[in-house]
């Protein structure tokens, strides 16, 4: 059986400019930018391939804290 993501239901990178988008479980669109990735090209890389990998235990953390930092600032509005 093919493990699934908890959180999003697929990504596609875009090379120009640099960004992966994220469509998450409820439909809502998340994208992640290499600009604002700490650490920069080489971090981005990293989650890159985690998500060609389908490593799902990186990915959804990743894009659990990109949510929980995005439902956080939009309550703080």
């Amino acid at each position: 059986m093919k493990q699934k993501s908890e959180i999003y239901k697929e990504w596609d990178e875009y090379v120009n400019p640099d960004y992966i988008l994220v469509t998450l479980i409820n439909g809502r669109k998340l994208q992640i930018g290499k600009k604002h990735i700490k650490g920069g090209k080489q971090m981005y890389q990293a989650i890159l391939q985690a998500f060609g990998d389908n490593v799902f235990e990186i990915t959804d953390r990743i894009v659990g804290a990109m949510v929980t930092k995005l439902n956080q600032q939009s309550e703080a509005h």
